[in-house]
């Protein structure tokens, strides 16, 4: 521990501790072209942003839940286990994740 936090590799929060029963298994990677520079409209450089969809659980008519990953990598982990609080609004919603 430093300063009450883990220092371990995970940091803060540690990854959730799935049910090998209950993990999304309808994970789709997708890209689009993401702005480099917000600041100067005149540069257009872009990059391959990832994202994953899901629609396993999703109904017509349900809502549509965006998972932000923030600026450090994803793990499978925290979009496909069922101890993820997303993972579980998902089923309890009907929901399209993305």
């Amino acid at each position: 521990m430093f300063r009450g936090r883990p220092n371990d590799k995970y940091g803060m929060v540690r990854p959730p501790v799935p049910d090998p029963n209950e993990v999304l298994k309808e994970i789709k990677p997708q890209y689009y072209d993401q702005r480099l520079n917000h600041f100067d409209a005149k540069d257009n450089r872009t990059f391959k942003q990832l994202y994953y969809t899901e629609d396993s659980h999703y109904k017509s008519g349900g809502p549509l839940f965006v998972r932000i990953g923030g600026e450090g990598t994803a793990p499978p982990e925290f979009i496909t286990s069922s101890a993820s609080f997303m993972v579980k609004s998902v089923k309890q919603f009907n929901a399209f994740m993305a």
